[in-house]
């Protein structure tokens, strides 16, 4: 092969990488009504539909139908595949029907610019890393009918400041809201029995509404995967249910909270007064400090409010 060819053929590659030249795998396209193509494989030996990769690259506005008529047959869409909708940095908006049951693996890794997302109460399962990366989403809803919040769901999304967990979940995957810097408050559900490691490692919360009954052991501020942050240990308020206290505070993990209360706070009035609220700091590690140094990123505490601050 001569040297011209040669650089011929580099040149494709290079051009190929920079365009994300993928390979496109889909059974058929289908435009909906508002004129946009959604690409999908036959799955059920052939009796329903999976939303696949394909050209989606500029789409801001994404809604997938309940079901789609192709050749004078009519097939019901009951899975959004793995890496389907994968780094489609212009969606704003998508619309998941209530036909949908699951989403794939990495579904909608870094769709940047996704601000928020209802998932169905139809869909009972979530793959990994199906929301990773996704940089601006605040709001999520998931279903009632979700079992498990798989691993590196949420990873990364670092504006995430609402999660509302229905009663059905029953596992928290390990890393699952990893680098979730917004959220500052969550509530578990009883029906959870499992939270993995590092699920809510870097995100400094300062509220924990625990519904669990019945704690069950977690990793604490001892173990190198532990669940939760120092800080989230150190100075986060964990609500159990009343009647309860005693047990978490005798199992392990959850013993590490350094403030445990019995109830739930939604509906207590707080009392205010004028006077300006004291200030701490945290290194990143949970350990208080008295007067933090110029050019360092500190934990800072005042009331009830908890943020990440680079000290000038």
């Amino acid at each position: 092969m001569n040297n011209k060819i040669k650089t011929i053929l580099f040149t494709l590659v290079i051009l190929m990488a920079g365009t994300k030249a993928y390979g496109y795998r889909y059974d058929i396209a289908v435009e909906n009504a508002d004129g946009v193509t959604i690409y999908y494989k036959y799955i059920n030996d052939g009796k329903e539909l999976e939303v696949t990769h394909g050209n989606y690259d500029f789409l801001t506005v994404i809604v997938i139908p309940n079901e789609v008529t192709y050749k004078n047959r009519t097939r019901k869409v009951t899975s959004i595949g793995a890496m389907a909708f994968y780094d489609c940095d212009w969606l704003n908006s998508v619309t998941i029907p209530n036909s949908v049951t699951s989403i794939g693996e990495a579904a909608f890794e870094y769709c940047n610019y996704l601000p928020s997302i209802t998932i169905p109460n139809s869909v009972t399962s979530i793959g990994e890393a199906a929301f990773c990366g996704c940089y601006n989403l605040t709001s999520v809803t998931i279903g009632n009918s979700v079992t498990s919040i798989g691993d590196h769901v949420f990873r990364g999304c670092q504006r995430l400041s609402s999660v509302n967990i229905p009663n059905s979940v029953t596992s928290i995957g390990k890393y699952a809201f990893f680098d979730c810097y917004g959220l500052t408050s969550i509530t578990i559900p009883n029906s959870v029995t499992s939270i993995g490691k590092h699920a809510f490692y870097t995100v400094f919360l300062s509220t924990i509404i625990s519904q669990i009954e019945n704690p069950f052991i977690i990793t604490g501020k001892s173990s190198d995967n532990r669940s939760f942050s120092d800080i989230t240990f150190n100075i986060a308020t964990l609500y159990v249910p009343k009647g309860t206290i005693d047990k978490y505070k005798a199992t392990a993990g959850w013993k590490d909270f350094a403030n445990i209360v019995e109830g739930n706070p939604t509906g207590i009035e707080l009392v205010k007064d004028n006077q300006k609220e004291p200030v701490s700091y945290y290194t990143l590690d949970g350990r208080q400090i008295n007067s933090p140094k110029s050019g360092t990123v500190v934990v800072k505490k005042q009331g009830k409010r908890i943020e990440k601050v680079l000290i000038k």
